[in-house]
């Protein structure tokens, strides 16, 4: 009988040995891209464990798990939370413990109403940072001086000074509804938006953009990129035909339309093109577009002559 046993026991470490090989047990890692964000904003995380895990283990803090190698969390309470992660394979597992590693906070609030120039705007936070929730309708650099509006295609198309204009020319059904359309120019001055905010960079935008579950490879692509950002983005109605927007960050984004550099009207009801003040090329400029039967986030570059929408950050 004890030779038995003994047969027993070298069977299976011989078993454990013919599964583990020279593999070790695997060293736990992940990473997360952000570990400030709002109450109901989704986040990725991933698994950087070495020594090739086959089962993988989540705990995020809040009495949620996840099995999932690289799942995506949604966190619905504020707070500071706890990552415990644990890495399985043949040969064992290992957990690495990050306390206090997300902290969430509650979405919305604002720091105003922002008074500029004459006119209240409503603001949002949406994970670190403040944006305008409406588009600028300012007629005057925050140093007062006035912006120049023409409504003149041709002289439009031979801009390569700031300029605004009314979505058709049309500041009576147009300016509170989508706001001004302004060239690249203006943009340039760095005088569009109040002391304190500023029109984003390409980096802002992708911050925005990661903040509401878009990846990083993701953000640094062109056309259209992402998951359900621009959902998340997009007002619930005010679209034409169909209206895919929850409006869930609170960015409160409208079809305002955009103008060419050649000076033709275009889009609105069913686009939002906005300008970056980061320049690509020599007569463009990255820009953001919200598209009504896209999920995603367009990105790509624009003529600077064309006339967008812009929305401030704050500093």
């Amino acid at each position: 009988m004890k030779g038995t046993v003994s047969i027993l026991v070298l069977v299976a470490l011989s078993l454990f040995i013919c599964t583990c090989g020279d593999k070790d047990e695997p060293v736990a890692n992940f990473t997360v891209y952000k570990t400030e964000i709002v109450k109901g904003e989704s986040i990725q995380f991933f698994d950087l464990s070495t020594n090739t895990p086959s089962s993988w283990q989540w705990d995020f803090g809040d009495n949620t798990t996840s099995s999932q190698q690289n799942p995506m969390k949604t966190y619905n309470s504020s707070g500071t939370f706890t990552i415990m992660f644990t890495a399985t394979n043949t040969c064992g597992s290992n957990t690495i413990t990050v306390k206090n590693l997300m902290t969430v906070t509650d979405q919305g609030g604002g720091t105003g109403p922002l008074n500029y120039n004459w006119y209240n705007y409503d603001t949002v936070r949406i994970s670190t940072q403040w944006w305008f929730a409406e588009n600028l309708q300012t007629t005057c650099y925050n140093d007062g001086t006035a912006i120049p509006q023409v409504a003149d295609n041709t002289a439009w198309g031979g801009l390569t000074t700031g300029a605004f204009c009314w979505y058709f020319n049309d500041a009576t059904k147009n300016k509170n509804l989508f706001g001004a359309l302004y060239n690249w120019y203006a943009v340039n001055t760095g005088k569009l938006c109040p002391a304190g905010w500023h029109v984003p960079t390409d980096a802002d935008w992708k911050i925005l953009e990661m903040a509401l579950g878009m990846t990083k490879d993701e953000a640094d692509g062109i056309f259209d990129r992402g998951t359900d950002q621009g959902t998340k983005m997009k007002t619930t109605s005010g679209w034409n035909d169909y209206c895919n927007g929850t409006n869930s960050s609170g960015f409160s984004g409208l079809p305002g339309g955009y103008r060419d550099g050649r000076g033709s009207f275009n889009g609105a009801g069913t686009n939002c093109h906005l300008w970056s003040s980061t320049e690509r090329q020599t007569f463009s400029a990255w820009y953001r577009s919200l598209g009504y039967g896209r999920f995603g986030v367009y990105r790509q570059e624009g003529n600077k002559k064309a006339g967008f929408s812009v929305r401030c950050v704050r500093d």
